[in-house]
């Protein structure tokens, strides 16, 4: 009779189990679908391929480490990722880099992959509720993680929130096992799992003493002989395992203490100054630092520089971050109302049903995306937890000595549930110092809905049970508490113009100008007096050389904002395209009034002034730039040329006054003639030549160079190939022909003659003599004669001559 029992109680067991999993797999196939489609829409998008901001900050890192490979992008400076201490944290950039690793950089792969960690997380959830509250509220846990929009959207941004989920489940499952014992693995464990989780989001470690004062409560409430000191040293020990390799690159790289990351200083003068909204990164007077009207992670270096000539002396990173923490702690206490103000506004910012965007408009892209749109907002796992959490204290308090309520475990989940509360808890003070937006707040999500799952169940329960007064009670109260979540306590308006402009930017970055110029307008069109979209527009119209709409587009944000300087920057631009160079030198002096050390302005100036042949000038302005901004490499090609220009310059002063004081010194008109040429000046170079040939008949050097300009030169008027095969052959009798070089000539000269059998047979001439004599590289140049003279093709050489206006980088 047992034995049947026992037997039928198993089969009830195993049809529970399988019928447990066959749910999962659907809440999987359910995540996996609503995936599948929103990545279908999202693959469209320009962003796709030309991530911005922050997650085109995390792209150019990642790409750099799979790749090796470090350019400077196009129109922003340079990171100088590998030479300082790392300015954001460098977890998420090298998980991106390992998917690029196995992906060969696919965009597409690395959405992919997320996306699946994000599945993963489902999986995650349901083993913790399953351990916590029962098999009923794991599959209600799964089916949130499935199916909440926040997560499908972030797993589809090249940002970490996704990676940070994973990383918070793992960690809470990890601190779930001290309950059994502490031993030295597990405790090494959660402590490896923190500090990864710290070099991604260095706020956690606010919960590092909190992690450790709940392990000696465990200890104490059960009363048993388990060593504290074990846990201590295990936990910390697991986090600095992690965190000690990214301190000692940064001191190893730039000889400077930066534990994780230098970014701390910057983030609390964005979130404590006279101009912050608590959302926008805003820094008072970035024109007057950077020249920059707008910042991104890219810009960071400029403001290093900033900081540094503000200061009068070189500083390390954290020393940078060091002042803005000072300017912070400044203004918190020369203003502690508004302060107090600012911490409560970042509190219900924080709480609130507001997705405050802060690389792209979240609300825009969930209302265009038909997977996204209808599901609900932060209100419903905000109400869903206050719930969940009522209705398990109220279960706690009342089966105190109890172990179960109805099929739900409460003896237990009372330690794991206030070590939760903790992390959520820590997790957001830890980051009203600072500013707030949408993706700061994910990783606490998961947990939220951890206990709105209880809170579901427990309704669910006394519906069950036929208790409908507590179950339509509890109904009605978790329809308050979302009703009122919804509410937006602090006003907070979506900008669909941002969103244009983003789109613009990508499209921009992509070489897609049509497109961007569609995005543009439309976002002149939500708001008009989005002055980024003007400018940008001013930009694109300036480089089709469409100046009169530029210049309306300059002006049009100059009216709207008069202190910005970018429209300003680009005005200069305009004026350069067009040769108007002294209203750019005069435009641009007038902005250097304004910011005396702009590098892009000094450097543009400069370039004026070369095009004015105000060389010496133009040399000083960008030496200047050069000591401002050393990456600029555009300007060192500039300089190397005009510093160039400036020697030979100085060196045809010099022979020209040799020759005025003698004018029969063959030496100074070959010298004067070789720099002539150089600079395209053909007819006055052919002229020196052929007076140094005149005054010096016995000179190989002199008749070899004149015959090589008359044999190649591309200007009918001056080529003489009858004169310059007579030129080389006497040269070639001056060397015994026993020199490559001069028999090298004389075979082009052939060439130019149309003697291409006398010019291939003297061409091989040379070719054994530079063979044996050793001389490689000029064997290779008359290999490729020979290919050309067997084919009948004479050598002509293209000089351009150098002008002024040439255009400069």
């Amino acid at each position: 009779m047992d034995n049947h029992k026992e037997e039928s109680e198993h089969k009830i067991e195993n049809k529970m189990r399988t019928g447990e999993l066959l749910a999962l797999a659907a809440i999987i196939l359910i995540g996996l679908f609503l995936r599948g489609s929103y990545l279908s829409e999202i693959v469209k998008s320009p962003d796709f391929t030309a991530p911005l901001v922050d997650a085109g900050y995390h792209n150019y890192w990642a790409r750099g480490l799979a790749s090796g490979d470090w350019p400077q992008q196009e129109g922003m400076s340079a990171p100088e990722i590998r030479s300082t201490p790392y300015f954001r944290p460098p977890g998420y950039p090298y998980f991106l880099a390992f998917m690029y690793l196995l992906s060969g950089s696919s965009f597409l792969a690395a959405r992919i992959f997320q996306m699946g960690l994000g599945l993963a997380n489902c999986v995650l959830a349901y083993i913790l509720g399953r351990k916590l509250f029962g098999r009923v509220v794991g599959l209600l846990f799964a089916a949130f993680m499935s199916a909440y929009w926040v997560f499908i959207f972030f797993e589809g941004e090249l940002l970490a929130p996704v990676l940070l989920v994973f990383l918070g489940l793992c960690l809470i499952l990890v601190l779930e096992t001290w309950m059994e014992k502490f031993t030295l693995a597990r405790c090494l464990c959660g402590g490896v799992l923190l500090g990864l989780f710290a070099v991604i989001r260095p706020n956690i470690l606010l919960f590092v003493p909190f992690v450790l004062g709940w392990g000696w409560w465990l200890k104490r409430r059960r009363n048993d002989g388990r060593s504290l000191g074990i846990m201590t040293a295990g936990f910390l020990m697991g986090t600095a395992v992690v965190i000690a390799p990214v301190t000692i690159r940064n001191y190893i790289v730039a000889n400077d203490f930066v534990p994780i990351s230098s970014n701390t200083g910057i983030n609390l003068y964005i979130g404590n100054n006279e101009q912050t909204d608590c959302i926008t990164p805003t820094i008072p007077n970035l024109p007057a630092l950077t020249g920059l009207d707008n910042w991104n992670c890219f810009d960071y270096m400029q403001i290093v520089h900033g900081v540094e000539r503000r200061l009068g002396r070189k500083l390390k990173h954290s020393e940078v971050s060091s002042y803005f923490i000072g300017e912070a702690n400044r203004y918190i206490r020369n203003n502690r109302g508004r302060s107090f103000k600012l911490l409560l506004k970042k509190a219900l910012l924080f709480w609130g049903p507001a997705e405050v965007s802060n690389n792209k408009e979240i609300f825009c892209a969930k209302e265009l995306s038909a997977t996204l749109r209808y599901n609900p907002g932060f209100a419903l796992p905000v109400s869903g937890a206050v719930v969940g959490l009522l209705l398990l204290a109220f279960d706690l308090k009342k089966q105190r000595n109890e172990k179960e309520v109805g099929d739900t475990k409460v003896c237990k989940p009372l330690e794991i549930s206030l070590l939760i509360v903790l992390f959520i808890g820590t997790y957001f003070v830890s980051f009203l110092p600072f500013f707030i937006t949408a993706r700061f707040r994910v990783p606490i999500i998961p947990f939220l809905f951890l206990f709105g799952a209880y809170g579901l169940y427990r309704i669910g329960w006394f519906f069950t049970k036929r208790d409908f007064r507590r179950g339509l009670c509890w109904s009605a109260i978790w329809v308050a508490l979302y009703i009122h979540a919804a509410k937006h306590g602090i006003p907070y308006n979506p900008s669909w113009a941002r969103w244009h402009t983003t789109h613009g930017d990508a499209y921009q970055y992509k070489g897609q100008t049509d497109p961007a110029v569609t995005e543009y307008y439309k976002a002149i069109e939500a708001d008009p007096k989005k002055t980024r979209a003007h400018i940008c527009l001013g930009d694109i119209f300036a480089q089709q050389n469409k100046f009169s709409d530029a210049a309306k587009h300059y002006h049009l944000a100059l009216e709207i904002k008069p202190d910005l300087l970018e429209p300003r920057l680009g005005l200069g631009n305009m004026l350069y395209k067009q040769k108007k160079f002294d209203e750019a030198v005069a435009l641009w002096t007038e902005l250097l009034q304004i910011r005396p050390d702009w590098p892009e302005v000094l450097g543009n100036l400069g370039k004026a002034y070369y095009q004015q042949g105000k060389t010496e000038e133009a040399i000083q302005c960008w030496e200047q730039a050069l000591w401002l901004r050393p990456d600029m490499n555009k300007i060192h090609s500039n300089l190397r040329n005009a510093l160039q220009q400036k020697k030979q310059q100085e060196t045809i002063a010099h022979y020209t006054e040799v020759l005025r004081e003698n004018s029969n010194d063959p030496n100074a008109h070959n010298k004067l003639a070789g720099i002539l040429y150089t600079q395209g000046k053909i007819a006055q170079a052919i002229s020196h030549w052929s007076q140094a040939v005149r005054l010096n008949p016995d000179s190989v050097d002199v008749h070899n160079n004149l015959a090589l300009v008359l044999a190649t030169v591309e200007d009918k008027e001056f080529r003489d190939p009858t004169e310059a095969v007579r030129l080389a052959r006497h040269a070639c009798e001056l060397a015994d022909y026993k020199q490559p070089v001069t028999l090298t000539t004389l075979a082009i000269a052939y060439a130019a003659a149309d003697r291409f059998a006398e010019a291939v047979k003297t061409a091989e001439q040379a070719l054994n003599l530079a063979q044996e004599t050793g001389n490689d590289s000029l064997a290779k140049q008359i290999q490729h004669h020979l290919e050309l003279f067997k084919d009948g093709l004479p050598l002509i050489k293209v000089r351009e001559p150098v002008q002024q206006d040439k255009p400069l980088n």
